[in-house]
C-alpha cells in the first residue's frame, strides 16, 4: 500500500511539472521571437506550424533555457542557411546522423492556406488586410524559395515548411 501512495505521488509530480512546462509554452515562445508586426506574415505562419507541430517538445528559444534534452534554436536564423534547414527539416539523420529528430517532409506537402492566414492575422491583432497579408506571404515565400531550389537538390512549393523556414530564420543570436 505504501509503495502504491508513493507511486502515485511521483507520477502526480511529473504530470504537475510536464502541465507546468506546457503552459509556459506560449509564454516561451512569444518573449524570445520579434514576430510583433505584419512585416513577415510568412514567419508568422511558420511560428503557427512551430506550435502545431509541437516542437517546444525538443527545442528551446533561448539557448540558457536548454536543459532536459532539449535543443536551443537560438541564432539559427544566423547560423544555419535556408537550404541546410530544409534539409535538416525533411531529413534530419542527412545532416545530423543519429539525432533523435523525426522528419517533417509532410510539411512541405502542406500547402499554405489564406484560412490559416487570416486565422493568423486574428489572432496576432494584426492591423493587416487579408489579400495584403497574402500577397507579402508569397513573395515572401519566393524569396526563400529562389535561395533553397538554387540548389539543384530541391524543386520546392510554397508550403508550411517554408514558413517554418521562414520563422526559424527570424532567430537571430541572443546571447552574447
Amino acid at each position: 500500500m505504501r509503495n502504491s501512495v508513493y507511486n502515485l505521488s511521483i507520477l502526480l509530480l511529473g504530470l504537475s511539472l510536464y502541465a507546468i512546462q506546457n503552459l509556459k509554452v506560449e509564454e516561451n515562445i512569444s518573449s524570445f521571437d520579434n514576430l510583433k508586426n505584419s512585416d513577415n506574415v510568412l514567419a508568422l505562419y511558420g511560428k503557427e506550424i512551430y506550435k502545431t507541430q509541437r516542437c517546444d517538445r525538443c527545442h528551446v528559444l533561448n539557448i540558457e533555457d536548454e536543459k532536459f534534452f532539449k535543443k536551443s534554436i537560438d541564432g539559427v536564423g544566423e547560423a544555419r542557411s535556408s537550404v541546410y534547414l530544409t534539409q535538416l527539416i525533411q531529413d534530419p539523420q542527412s545532416v545530423n546522423p543519429g539525432t533523435r529528430m523525426p522528419s517533417f517532409d509532410h510539411l512541405f506537402s502542406n500547402e499554405l492556406t489564406k484560412d490559416q492566414l487570416n486565422a493568423i492575422i486574428n489572432s496576432n491583432n494584426l492591423k493587416i488586410e487579408l489579400e495584403t497579408a497574402w500577397t507579402i506571404l508569397n513573395e515572401q515565400s519566393t524569396k526563400i524559395l529562389s535561395e533553397i531550389n538554387a540548389d539543384e537538390n530541391f524543386d520546392l512549393k510554397k508550403s508550411e515548411g517554408i514558413s517554418l523556414i521562414a520563422y526559424l530564420k527570424s532567430f537571430k543570436k541572443v546571447r552574447n
